[in-house]
């Protein structure tokens, strides 16, 4: 399990008060850390230059350059910037520059409160990500999606074609995790955790089962990512406090 003075390292970072999706000037997203193939595809999509929270987080999150992920392991941060802000993005490109395309397993999960945020979120991804295309080295980086009710269809092509990112709602996560039936990458420390609006994942109250199921896969992860839009301070330390708890004890 996680010890839980790792969320008590966490960065938090926080926004500032110039436009939330102002380009940083003199920043790129090479200077950041992000491999090239991730940059060309980003400036297909007319983003040359990270926003604020993009220039923050990927300044902390964003392994270096030729580093062994698992030599550098991914770091626990907390990102509460307003809506509008960049901040999918600013977790995404680290996450997609760590991920080792060689390993067919789950290497991130990101659990998001809602259907239309799963949807958007996908979106992104498999955009930057290449939509799956194989690079040189007939590698390709595979992303996907848990909606809905669990069923035998979703339950194989997870097994046979395991996503190095999942991206989901709690539920579904909740039932893949317990069940053991989501391949997760036999290494703990290459494994990274997103909570994507974290205060509306859980009201002031216990964690709901499918989302203690989804904080506390088998064999844990090596960091967690939280995410949200600046309101509602009080239920993401209500989240934070609750993991802090959870990932100190063995259920």
């Amino acid at each position: 399990m996680i010890p839980g003075r790792q969320f008590c390292s966490a960065a938090v970072l926080r926004a500032a008060r110039a436009s939330p999706a102002s380009p940083c000037r003199g920043s790129s997203f090479a200077a950041l850390g992000v491999p090239s193939v991730l940059a060309s595809r980003l400036a297909a999509l007319g983003m040359r230059r990270p926003t604020p929270v993009q220039d923050a987080a990927m300044s902390l999150l964003m392994k270096r350059p030729g580093a062994s992920p698992l030599a550098e392991p991914p770091k626990s941060a907390v990102l509460r910037w307003h809506t509008g802000s960049g901040k999918t993005l600013a977790y995404l490109l680290p996450l997609l520059a760590r991920v080792d395309p060689r390993e067919r397993a789950v290497q991130c999960v990101i659990v998001v409160p809602s259907r239309e945020l799963c949807l958007q979120t996908l979106r992104l991804l498999k955009a930057v990500s290449g939509h799956g295309r194989a690079n040189k080295k007939g590698n390709a980086l595979r992303v996907s999606s848990a909606m809905g009710r669990v069923n035998t269809r979703m339950e194989s092509e997870l097994r046979c074609q395991p996503p190095h990112v999942l991206v989901g709602t709690p539920q579904p996560l909740g039932v893949l995790l317990h069940s053991r039936v989501l391949p997760l990458a036999s290494n703990a420390a290459a494994r990274v955790l997103v909570l994507d609006e974290a205060p509306l994942l859980s009201s002031d109250g216990p964690l709901p089962p499918s989302l203690r199921h989804v904080l506390l896969p088998p064999g844990g992860a090596a960091a967690v990512v939280f995410v949200e839009s600046g309101a509602g301070a009080e239920r993401v330390a209500f989240v934070i406090k609750s993991l802090l708890h959870l990932w100190s004890y063995t259920e």
